[in-house]
């Protein structure tokens, strides 16, 4: 999937920001701060506070909220770990948990990710393989522990890159 100019470049905004070793890596959530009041960030973590510095959403605490949330409704709230609508329409995407697409190499032996075709024939996985697997951007994140430059360059692989034929 190609985006536009505009979605384009604030996806790459957000690659270039999750390579540039600013942002403390977390598992599970979208944000959360230690005892010392440090923040850490799951890759939409990191997307999402990109986008509430754009004004396309707002954080308290922890949580992103849309500007029509109702406090007494669930509506407009983001969940511990995928991206409010708002957010993923201003970068372009299709959904809550983006689809990034992840050599099989780069999935560590303890991940419970599906490997690619060849690797699952084999029995075994090859850290060698560049066939692309594809998983949503929490299970990168968190079930692989991929590293947020791995998850840029899946970003990056699957949404800015073209497509042969496309």
């Amino acid at each position: 999937m190609m985006l536009d100019q505009i979605h384009a470049a604030r996806l790459s905004g957000f690659i270039t920001e999750l390579r540039s070793g600013h942002w403390l890596q977390a598992q599970a959530v979208l944000r959360e701060e230690d005892h010392e009041g440090k923040a850490s960030y799951c890759c939409l973590g990191v997307a999402s506070e990109i986008a509430a510095s754009h004004g396309v959403c707002t954080r308290e605490d922890d949580t992103y909220y849309s500007h029509d949330h109702d406090p007494d409704e669930d509506e407009g709230e983001a969940n511990e770990s995928d991206l409010l609508w708002v957010v993923y329409e201003w970068y372009g995407l299709r959904e809550s948990n983006p689809k990034i697409k992840v050599l099989c190499g780069e999935i560590p032996d303890q991940a419970s990710v599906t490997l690619c075709e060849t690797c699952r024939r084999v029995g075994d996985r090859d850290v060698d393989c560049n066939n692309l697997v594809e998983v949503c951007a929490t299970e990168a994140n968190d079930e692989t522990g991929l590293d947020f430059n791995t998850i840029a360059d899946a970003f990056e692989r699957t949404y800015l890159q073209p497509v042969a034929g496309e």
